[in-house]
């Protein structure tokens, strides 16, 4: 295999455009991945409103924008977390020791 090369799910090679490999991802992963670019993109926003001196209420409103995109994206991937938790659950565990982290995991989001 070339190097920068990856096998996609029909053994075909796959480059990115920038030449490293890429992993081919679900289309939940590529759902956060878009979600978490737009945030990316808000944040470079809040910056050019700082270095443009831009009002606080306006800066403080995009703050909340980017916490709740944050938050939604945090949302998505604990409840695909849970789903797949109860899915693939060990025989070993219990079904209050999932619940519990689970639980454990929920909180620290908030």
């Amino acid at each position: 295999m070339i190097e920068g090369e990856n096998l996609n799910r029909d053994g075909e090679h796959h480059m990115s455009s920038e030449g490293t490999a890429e992993k081919q991802s679900s289309p939940a992963q590529a759902e956060v991945l878009s979600r978490l670019r737009r945030i990316e993109g808000q944040v470079r926003g809040l910056q050019r409103m700082v270095e443009q001196d831009q009002p606080c209420e306006s800066i403080i409103t995009q703050i909340m924008a980017v916490r709740a995109a944050l938050d939604q994206v945090g949302i998505h991937l604990l409840t695909h977390h849970v789903q797949e938790c109860v899915r693939s659950a060990s025989p070993e565990e219990s079904d209050k020791q999932r619940l519990e982290r689970a639980l454990n995991l929920f909180l620290k989001l908030r």
